[in-house]
This record gives structure tokens, C-alpha cells and sequence, in this order.
């Protein structure tokens, strides 16, 4: 399964990690590494770029060269691009941030079309006890509008059995 990962969940992941612990393996290098999950990221960087900014740049490019040797790290051909009217809709319920745009953009061109966040915004920029809630008006036009599913680490830990 393609899946898009925004930098709080990849920050979410990273906290888990124990401290004095040598190596990077969490819940979704062991998907990646039974090949279950394949996180994708345009080519450009924006995303990846965005990680080292939120997350330790060192520990991201560890990981991302983990999951490159595992076959678990795609980059996009092509640099996504929202189309307009979906741009327009979003920014109508307050989703504006750059970043999250272009993570809509990346799941666009996936198959799967998979959003992985601990971000409220991609269920309610206004509303963040909405987290998680499938029927929060951003979440409901992605899935609608763009057959994009949005779920949160948990729940994707719950669709994506790690065995």
C-alpha cells in the first residue's frame, strides 16, 4: 500500500523510539520492511524537506535511507499539482498550508491514495478534537472528491497488519 506521510506523524513515530536505541525500527519500517506499506514523496523534496525541518534532519535522512535500501521510499516522476477546483474547495474549510496542500497533491498520484497524519487539519482546520473523525469536512471532501483516504497512525497501524 502507497501512503503519504506528513511530518507529524513522522515526528510521532520518532518520539517512540527509545533514546539509547542504535537502530530505527518502528511500526511503519517493520510494514515497510514485510513490504506491506511503501511511503511516497515528491521529487522535488518539499516533502522529505519538510521532515528534516519538523523532525532531527539526521535521524530523517537515517531513515529515509533505510527505507530506500528496504524498496519503502517512492519518489513521484512528475511534481504533483492540486487540481483547481479541489484547491478552491479546500481552501473554502480553512486548509491552506503549503506542505499539507502538497501532501494532498503526492496522494493524488498514488493508487492507493493514503494520507498518514496526526495533523488535525486533515479532518478540521478549525475543529481540532475532530482529529481521527472520518465525517470532518476535509476528510469527507478528500474521500469524495478524490477517493483520498486520511488516517491517522493508529489507524493505519489497525488497516495494515505489521505480519
Amino acid at each position: 500500500m502507497d501512503v503519504v506521510v506528513d511530518s507529524s506523524s513522522l515526528n510521532a513515530i520518532l518520539r517512540t523510539r527509545r533514546p539509547q536505541a542504535t537502530s530505527i525500527e518502528d511500526g511503519l519500517t517493520a510494514r515497510i520492511r514485510r513490504r506491506r506499506i511503501r511511503v511516497v514523496v515528491d521529487k522535488r523534496d518539499g516533502l522529505t524537506s519538510e521532515w528534516c525541518q519538523t523532525c532531527s534532519p539526521e535521524v530523517v535522512k537515517q531513515l529515509m535511507i533505510l527505507w530506500t535500501d528496504l524498496g519503502g521510499l517512492h519518489y513521484l516522476r512528475s511534481q504533483p499539482s492540486l487540481p483547481p477546483q479541489l484547491r478552491r474547495r479546500l481552501t473554502q474549510l480553512g486548509f491552506s498550508d503549503t506542505i499539507d496542500r502538497l501532501i494532498v497533491a503526492i496522494a493524488l498520484c498514488t493508487t492507493d491514495r493514503h494520507i498518514v497524519s496526526e495533523d488535525s487539519d486533515f479532518w478540521d482546520p478549525r475543529d481540532p478534537g475532530r482529529k481521527g473523525d472520518p465525517r470532518a469536512p476535509v476528510a469527507t471532501l478528500l474521500d469524495r472528491d478524490a477517493t483520498i483516504s486520511v488516517r491517522t497512525l493508529q489507524e493505519l497501524f489497525r488497516h495494515v497488519p505489521a505480519s
